[in-house]
């Protein structure tokens, strides 16, 4: 007998069933099943968590098949098999090939064929096994994932190590705390250590970055956008 039972959305409170359809709304199902027919027991664990989860399912800044592929990643390294074997299809509907799949599951490294698979690969790998990135890893996950891989980090209440730059300073801020010089991979080291060894200087990065991520919600943006219009639009003396 199930400890807790299965959920029925007719026995729900009405912020409940609100939050039901909105949880099926992106899960075609024919029940609520897995971590959310618990979560749904206590609706501020259940809100925050579907919304954070679908920054990644519904509209992450990465493409839906790398999203996937971290997925089966952390799964694997968890052995996580509920999760994986809910993921599967998801991968190989996002575009993963079913060898990249199974060199996971066997726990070998894939033959890449696409060089951004590669390099998120030995991103998630190198953290998950030391729990922190080596510069050289870093400086190939920033080229490749770009911006916006910047902004979902922020956006997700994840501190940054930036390199100073103009585009990176619009964004984080020019008093930010966690710019690198470009280009200098022994200064982006020292950052690493010490997000790893200063405990306030860590937490004034999530502050900073927190700070910086209202920037970036969808609100903010259609905001800034309707802004810009009526000043192009509004006639000038």
């Amino acid at each position: 007998m199930a400890r807790i039972e299965q959920v029925e959305r007719d026995k729900l409170s009405a912020r409940q069933q609100a939050l039901y359809d909105d949880i099926m709304r992106t899960r075609p199902r024919g029940k609520l099943s897995g971590p959310f027919s618990v979560w749904i027991q206590r609706p501020d664990i259940a809100e925050p968590a579907n919304g954070l989860a679908n920054c990644f399912r519904v509209s992450p800044k990465l493409d839906k098949r790398l999203i996937e592929l971290i997925v089966l990643l952390v799964c694997r390294d968890a052995t996580a098999q509920y999760a994986w074997s809910a993921h599967f299809d998801l991968a190989r509907e996002a575009g993963l090939s079913g060898e990249t799949i199974e060199a996971i599951r066997a726990r070998r490294r894939p033959e890449f064929g696409r060089d951004d698979e590669r390099v998120v690969y030995d991103l998630v790998t190198e953290l998950l096994a030391s729990k922190k990135v080596s510069p050289a890893t870093y400086g190939r996950a920033e080229a490749a994932l770009g911006r916006d891989g910047i902004i979902e980090a922020v956006t997700c209440g994840v501190p940054v190590l930036a390199s100073d730059i103009s585009g990176n300073r619009g964004m984080l801020g020019a008093d930010y705390e966690g710019y690198f010089p470009l280009g200098d991979a022994a200064a982006l080291a020292r950052l690493i250590d010490r997000s790893i060894d200063d405990a306030a200087f860590y937490q004034r990065l999530r502050a900073q970055c927190a700070a910086r991520a209202v920037l970036f919600a969808p609100a903010a943006e259609q905001a800034a956008l309707l802004g810009l219009v009526d000043n192009l639009l509004e006639p000038h003396q």
